[in-house]
């Protein structure tokens, strides 16, 4: 591959704190859902639905959003929740740790359908979920670094300042997510080639992180996961 080199896993897995926090005292409650007061979908609310639109799987999704840095009851939180039917949080010794949220409202799938139909879906959701249907992972899979000075710039031709700056929005919160400040796992559903250099998601990450590692299914070419380092 001409933009991507094959390393050794323990080349990025060094980098990674890979201690593990033990919990006590879990609990899980489900809390009522406030209605949303419109029909407006917020990138970052697109962000957590798209997958129960373009995966064959709805009915068995959960969206797992880690609470350490982030606030339950928070602006952001608030964008996503309210497009949900089921949510459950998860606390240790009653502090909240984890929301996990299911079955996605009826009207907000709709209304995501109509702003997708008017192509007003933000442009990096819909590449970071580019979707080639379902498969099972082999277990033979190679991890592969992305030279980051082959990427070109994003460009305006691509993509409007304003996108940039929703997606980008989306990535801090992303971020807050991560236990680990020093690097953010995603799983985007991408096909693996020297095309990917042209995606607007690894254009966007490669300036602004530091390296950049895809985890690839030898068979299918299929990135299972992204590993962003900061």
């Amino acid at each position: 591959m001409e933009y991507f080199e094959i390393v050794d896993k323990r080349v990025y897995l060094k980098h990674r704190n890979l201690k593990y926090t033990k919990y006590e005292d879990l609990n899980i409650n489900s809390l009522d859902i406030l209605e949303a007061s419109s029909n407006f979908l917020s990138p970052i609310a697109q962000y957590f639905i798209a997958p129960f639109i373009f995966y064959e799987i709805e009915n068995e999704l959960t969206i797992n959003i880690a609470l350490h840095d982030i606030d339950l009851h928070g602006d952001a939180m608030k964008q996503i929740i309210c497009h949900f039917e089921s949510l459950q949080i998860v606390t240790s010794k009653k502090i909240p740790i984890e929301a996990r949220l299911n079955n996605l409202k009826a009207a907000s799938k709709e209304a995501f359908l109509s702003l997708m139909n008017q192509k007003k879906i933000n442009p990096f959701v819909l590449d970071f979920y580019h979707y080639y249907g379902r498969y099972v992972a082999s277990g033979d899979f190679k991890e592969v670094k992305l030279n980051r000075t082959c990427v070109e710039p994003l460009s305006k031709d691509s993509v409007e300042p304003h996108q940039i700056k929703e997606f980008e929005e989306i990535w801090d919160f992303l971020k807050l997510m991560s236990h680990d400040k020093t690097y953010v796992s995603l799983s985007p559903k991408w096909l693996f080639s020297d095309n990917l250099i042209n995606s607007i998601c690894v254009q966007f990450f490669s300036f602004t992180c530091k390296e950049i590692y895809l985890s690839v299914d030898n068979p299918s070419s299929r990135v299972l996961g992204v590993y962003l380092y900061l």
